[in-house]
């Protein structure tokens, strides 16, 4: 509903940055990062000290994977715009990114800034579990996770937070049964996928690693993760040479990938 009427406008108002900025989030929320990406951005050339405009673009380098980038626009709109409403976002944003970046302790600082500005955020508390995770702060993680379920119970990106520090815990078990409530929620949440394949791995069951891969295959053709974890699985086997066809399938779809 947004988009559409934000489209009817422009039609009369095409250069207004403010209903341009609101196309962006639109798409965004729609999936379209790069048609986002082209409406904050003119909207941003129209009129660059709009806060908002810079925290949403923060956003969309995020769903592109270009953290960094994404930084450097959630610092401008802090800059331009220290409100509660806006630094909220900001933070959590940020927070994410540096998630992102294997920084965690500076994301658990800019998650706990999000919560002090608005406890009700249950992002915040999803993406500081996570970053507890990575610094191996269990009991911290597990309550922020508890907290993200409190506040939304069908939010699968809370029922993964606490799947990873049940991974990170060694309870091997209790990570695989909430790696299967976020499918239960979502089944195209590809990294819970992941974490089922990996204590398959884990508990020797390769086939059935091997079947999780060819579902993220088939959901997702034209990217690397399903090709790279399936890589993953024929190297656990000692298949080599079919590892290294998966790997190379993995890189030609997508020659940035890390993990490929």
């Amino acid at each position: 509903e947004l988009l559409a009427l934000s489209e009817q406008e422009l039609k009369s108002k095409p250069d207004d940055p403010t209903l341009l900025a609101y196309r962006g989030v639109a798409q965004l929320r729609l999936g379209n990062a790069d048609l986002a990406k082209v409406d904050l951005l003119k909207a941003i050339s129209l009129d660059g000290e709009t806060g908002w405009y810079h925290r949403e673009l923060g956003n969309v380098y995020s769903d592109q994977g270009k953290y960094r980038d994404a930084i450097v626009s959630f610092d401008k709109s802090l800059l331009l715009d220290s409100s509660a409403h806006n630094s909220s976002g900001v933070y959590i944003g940020r927070a994410y990114a540096n998630l992102c970046l294997r920084e965690p302790a500076k994301a658990v600082a800019d998650a706990s800034e999000a919560i002090k500005l608005d406890p009700a955020l249950k992002y915040s508390y999803v993406t500081r579990a996570e970053a507890y995770a990575e610094l191996r702060e269990f009991e911290k993680g597990f309550l922020d996770a508890k907290k993200a379920i409190e506040l939304d119970g069908i939010n699968p990106s809370a029922y993964l937070a606490r799947a990873k520090l049940y991974l990170a815990k060694g309870d091997y078990e209790h990570s695989y049964e909430d790696a299967l409530k976020v499918l239960s929620l979502n089944k195209k949440y590809w990294r819970a996928s992941e974490y089922v394949l990996a204590i398959d791995l884990i508990k020797g069951d390769i086939a059935g690693a091997i079947q999780v891969a060819d579902q993220l295959i088939t959901q997702y053709p034209h990217a690397a993760v399903g090709y790279a974890d399936k890589a993953t699985c024929y190297f656990c086997m000692g298949d080599l040479e079919q590892a290294g066809k998966s790997a190379d399938k993995a890189l030609a779809l997508q020659p940035d990938s890390l993990r490929a």
